[in-house]
């Protein structure tokens, strides 16, 4: 009986050191496996370039684009928010209450202001892909109308006031994107749709869609110990 004791106190004594080395190593290949890739839960910043058409129910514009953005990622998702501008002169044709044609009106330049949820691909080496839904605030830069000549002071007042109410519209868009990781640095290229078709409250009021294609450069502050979204 006395070497039976014995021999279970040896066991017991010989698993209470082999169970924690034993745990961890069985957590080893599990933390690897969730360590963050260089992409996750990071702070891009940005600054990108390229070109833009647009349709008015006059004819298509087309213009270049400068912008920043502000990229946070998770795991599989990523926030987006960005600002741009093109620079256009144009023009576009706005119906009016109360007259009985359209009001020709001279545009110029767009500035566009929005958020999207880009959903991140799986990465193919340092290659990462994405696709993205978002909304964006589109103001035309100046808007005139070319005419400019009115039976009373009345119509004047009418006719600016739709002008102003019709230089601003909002505008659901998607894109879809990749960009290289590049230690810090991120490289990537993009292209949006948004529709302008049955936009007849606002001067970017064309029959189809409008295209953006931009190409950027968005560098890693680092990463977010909060989880934002």
């Amino acid at each position: 009986m006395l070497s039976i004791r014995r021999s279970l106190l040896s066991l017991t004594m010989v698993a209470g050191v082999l169970t924690p080395s034993i745990a961890r190593a069985q957590q080893m290949p599990q933390m690897a496996q969730v360590a963050p890739q260089p992409w996750q839960d990071s702070w891009f910043w940005g600054a990108y370039g390229g070109g833009t058409s647009i349709r008015t129910n006059t004819g298509r514009v087309t213009a270049p684009t400068a912008g920043a953005e502000w990229f946070i990622t998770r795991s599989a998702v990523a926030l987006h928010v960005f600002a741009e501008q093109a620079i256009f002169a144009g023009s576009s044709q706005l119906s009016i209450a109360g007259m009985a044609s359209p009001r020709l009106v001279s545009i110029a330049d767009l500035r566009r202001v929005g958020f999207g949820v880009a959903m991140l691909s799986p990465a193919a080496g340092s290659f990462k892909p994405y696709f993205e839904l978002g909304y964006s605030l589109n103001l035309v830069g100046s808007a005139i109308d070319s005419l400019r000549s009115y039976a009373t002071a009345a119509q004047r007042d009418s006719v600016d006031s739709a002008i102003n109410t019709a230089r601003s519209t909002g505008r659901l868009f998607g894109s879809v994107g990749a960009m290289v990781l590049m230690g810090q640095w991120a490289p990537y290229l993009q292209a949006t749709i948004m529709p302008t078709k049955g936009a007849g409250t606002s001067l970017i009021n064309g029959d189809g869609m409008g295209y953006t294609v931009s190409f950027g450069l968005r560098y890693n502050f680092g990463r977010s110990s909060d989880k934002i979204f």
